[in-house]
């Protein structure tokens, strides 16, 4: 019965210290530009920024066909001041979308039409030096 009971021990202790990442902040996961999540209508995601450089990035395409209008919001956990900003890409360029700053636990938000074709990049990141590793923002995006 002990014989059996060791290895069964040993694997335990190994699962055990095997670290894992936090499920609400993947590294490297929507980090940059190029590795953007891609959005969904209706969206609400609750994540933590890692350090003072970490920046979420995500991105919804108008595949629809049709003049989508999409809004965007931000808030930011209590205490703590992350800023929220949106890239609109069309045929005719890039334009930037900024919000006002709300200070500290605020919220902070923007809406604008995408015409078929065009994508949204949004971006959020600390103001200054403002993180927290276990404080998690929510940002909701919706298309209508």
């Amino acid at each position: 019965m002990k014989k059996k009971l060791i290895p069964s021990l040993i694997a335990s202790v190994i699962l055990l210290s095997v670290g894992s990442q936090s499920a609400f902040a993947i590294k490297g996961a929507g980090d940059t530009r190029d590795t953007a999540i891609t959005l969904y209508t209706s969206t609400t995601r609750t994540w933590t920024l890692d350090s003072f450089n970490d920046e979420d990035w995500f991105k919804w395409r108008n595949d629809t066909g049709s003049t989508k209008y999409v809004s965007a919001s931000l808030q930011s956990p209590v205490g703590l001041n992350y800023d929220i900003w949106g890239y609109l890409v069309t045929p005719g360029g890039e334009y930037t979308l900024n919000t006002g700053e709300n200070g500290p636990g605020g919220l902070e938000g923007f809406g604008t039409s995408l015409n078929p074709g065009d994508t949204i990049y949004i971006r959020i990141k600390p103001d200054s030096f403002d993180y927290s590793t276990t404080q998690q923002y929510e940002f909701k995006f919706n298309v209508n």
